[in-house]
């Protein structure tokens, strides 16, 4: 009994602690990051961002985020990694990498 106690309360308090990850959020950082590239790249230039992850900076007002993006255009393609800090209401774009 005494174990039985112990998984569940172990079992509680990792399920409380979890971070629960927002899909809308994610919608609009790959929209801005995807704005953000289509305005700073070659006109004709496909952009396709195949993975997003992101910390939220509340004192900052900002998420950093890490893309992953294919690029596109004619017989040249690429996959690389990216790197940004978006402000929270998703209007300005910083790249750091």
């Amino acid at each position: 009994m005494k174990y039985f106690f112990i998984l569940t309360l172990f079992l509680a308090l990792g399920a409380g602690c979890k971070r629960k990850k927002i899909p809308e959020t994610d919608l609009k950082l790959a929209e801005a990051m995807k704005g953000y590239l289509s305005k700073t790249l070659n006109p004709g230039t496909e952009i396709t961002i195949k993975a997003l992850s992101y910390h939220e900076q509340k004192n900052l007002q900002s998420y950093i985020c890490d893309f992953q993006v294919n690029l596109h255009r004619g017989n040249w393609d690429t996959t690389g990694l990216m790197s940004a800090i978006i402000k929270s209401d998703f209007s300005k774009v910083d790249r750091i990498k």
